[in-house]
């Protein structure tokens, strides 16, 4: 089990477990079950319930969210670059970033811009 944090503090939370639940941040909670992420070798990041993180299309601008499972799908192959930038990047290559650090603010996919601190992330725990 991973928290998924950003680089101001703050973690990626689902607050739901519904099939199309948009990924936000909000202050880091460890008993919290909508912000344990697991890292899968297919690339996959899923939440405690098993819902994979999720992109639906490759434009920047595009919300993350949650989704059922389906293996092979890029849309759901995520590459967290810890040795480079910290980025957390999509099969397509775009990055995960939050254009503010308010709670609540989804996490969306942007160009990726190493040094960005809306686009580092760390996953604890």
């Amino acid at each position: 089990m991973h928290m998924i944090q950003n680089d101001n503090g703050l973690c990626m939370d689902i607050g739901s477990n519904a099939p199309g639940t948009i990924v936000g941040i909000t202050n880091c909670d460890a008993r919290l079950t909508s912000q344990w992420w697991y890292s899968f070798p297919d690339g996959t990041i899923r939440n405690f319930n098993g819902l994979c993180m999720d992109i639906g299309s490759n434009a920047p601008g595009t919300l993350v969210g949650v989704t059922y499972c389906r293996p092979g799908y890029h849309s759901q192959a995520w590459f967290p670059n810890y040795a480079y930038d910290q980025t957390l990047r999509n099969y397509n290559g775009l990055c995960a970033d939050i254009g503010s650090n308010a709670v609540g603010t989804p996490v969306g996919m942007a160009e990726c811009r190493p040094g960005y601190t809306s686009q580092k992330w760390y996953f604890r725990g």
